[in-house]
């Protein structure tokens, strides 16, 4: 019986792995998230700071011209030479930091300034962000760009922070304008990353630890889960072949009995036949007729007893080969012959098929011949009358096996039930055991010798529709404890 696998570890590896990549992943966008809320208000809290710097240094000296600002044209505002003065000063403000640019707006969201000067006039009194920023509020936001005009020019690959602070000249103060700062957070948001990654594998490589030490621990418990599981089971399984055997072997008793005293009984009673009426006038004819009937039974007590014996050497491993060169289709047509008159008497048509050239094999010829008596007595046993037996033998090359084929049109066997036919005490039905006669060790004795030979035996069935036994034999066999093999009929 086979022993089922628990797999524990396999179980516990599986479910860890999904654990840890999912608390993995977890971790990573928490622990993304948290850093980069800080480090948006950590430059946030920057542009503030600057902006308040920006508001101290430069609000007051520019506020008439950025008020003022609103009234003129874009194009005005850019010619304007308060503007270069402004730009100028904005530059050198915002000199040493990471600011890339700097927008200015008034109180009607007019962009006022902004050292992009392109950008100048732009209305942005709907901007969600500039109306958080008039407020009173601050708004800000990260985001990458590819390419950036900062103050002193362009830049490639930036990731950039902007906030609309409101200018307040103190807290409390009447809003007096906006302005927008973008600062680059690059180097900062490498860092960050930098170190996330490192708590993220110290992180992985505790996970991996820990997830190491119990897949170890469940794998020690598994083998002693499944070793102590084995042991259940093969304790089992031997209970219940030593029950089977048990049985079996009480039922092959009852049989053989019921075998041995069918031919006793019959050499017993046509013995005391003969002795008790010596003075019969036909004596010399009717002892004729019982000396018959003795040999009979006689020969069938023999052929139990040889079938027996036979067994009991093959399960103890002690039966012989003779190896010679053996013609197959002479050995089928011998045993057709032998055979025939019992299939005659039951009513069964018994015929061979051998092709018109055999290669010899070399092997032993009183071991297949006996394979083929007790394969095709069997198929003529269990075919009723009017059914047919074919013994066909076939070699698909001169060095390759040959096939030994019993085809019958008899009751058939259910598949389940071909283990025990083929085991040395297994009865399919007691019952095909009284209805046919026979010690039921043929087909197990024809496997016995068909290993023997070093082929193999195969049996296809159905029930009701007959049984097909297939002996293949290989060409040659060794002798025992050497390498090598009897010539064939050719060589010789």
């Amino acid at each position: 019986m086979p022993v089922k696998s628990i797999h524990l570890t396999r179980y516990f590896m599986l479910c860890g792995i999904i654990v840890v990549v999912a608390a993995g992943l977890i971790l990573t966008h928490l622990n993304r998230t948290i850093l980069t809320d800080q480090l948006k208000m950590m430059a946030e809290h920057n542009n503030l700071a600057l902006t308040q710097a920006f508001a101290n240094s430069l609000w007051r000296p520019y506020s008439d011209f950025l008020n003022s600002a609103g009234t003129l044209s874009p194009e005005e505002v850019r010619n304007h030479e308060k503007t270069g003065e402004f730009f100028a000063a904005v530059r050198d403000l915002m000199a040493g930091t990471r600011v890339l640019k700097v927008k200015v707006y008034d109180l009607g969201g007019n962009t006022v300034f902004s050292t992009q000067e392109d950008q100048i006039g732009a209305d942005y009194s709907q901007n969600a962000r500039y109306l958080t920023a008039l407020g009173g509020g601050t708004a800000s936001k990260l985001e990458f760009r590819e390419t950036f005009q900062s103050i002193s020019g362009p830049v490639p690959d930036r990731w950039v922070m902007s906030s609309y602070i409101p200018v307040q000249m103190a807290p409390g103060k009447p809003v007096e304008g906006v302005v927008e700062i973008y600062s680059d957070v690059t180097d900062f948001l490498a860092q960050v990353s930098k170190a996330a990654r490192l708590e993220l594998s110290f992180i992985a490589i505790s996970l991996f630890v820990v997830f190491a030490l119990l897949t170890t621990m469940i794998w020690r418990a598994d083998r002693l889960i499944r070793r102590s599981h084995k042991r259940h089971v093969e304790l089992a399984a031997s209970a219940a072949m030593a029950n089977a055997a048990s049985q079996a072997k009480s039922e092959f008793v009852a049989n053989m009995s019921h075998e041995l005293r069918t031919p006793l009984n019959a050499i017993l009673g046509f013995s005391e036949m003969i002795r008790s009426m010596p003075d019969r006038p036909d004596a010399a004819a009717k002892d004729q007729e019982y000396a018959r009937d003795i040999h009979r039974a006689g020969t069938h007590l023999l052929d139990i007893i040889g079938a027996v014996l036979d067994m009991a050497k093959a399960e103890t491993g002690k039966l012989n080969r003779s190896l010679s060169s053996v013609d197959a289709g002479e050995v089928a047509a011998d045993v057709v012959d032998m055979l025939v008159n019992q299939a005659t008497t039951r009513g069964v048509d018994l015929t061979y098929e051998v092709p018109t050239s055999l290669a010899p094999l070399c092997s032993d010829e009183s071991k297949i011949r006996q394979i083929l008596i007790n394969l095709v007595s069997n198929a003529i046993k269990f075919t009723p009358a009017g059914g047919r037996v074919r013994l066909v033998v076939s070699q698909q090359d001169p060095r390759g096996p040959t096939c030994f084929e019993v085809i019958d049109t008899g009751i058939g066997m259910r598949a389940q039930d071909i283990p025990t036919a083929l085991s040395p005490f297994g009865q399919i039905d007691s019952s095909f055991t009284r209805e046919y006669e026979g010690t039921g060790l043929g087909l197990p004795l024809s496997r016995k010798f068909v290993e023997l030979l070093e082929g193999r035996l195969e049996i296809h069935s159905q029930p009701g529709s007959g049984t097909t036994v297939a002996i293949i034999l290989p060409a040659t066999v060794r002798e025992p404890g050497t390498n090598e093999t009897v010539p064939h009929a050719e060589a010789a």
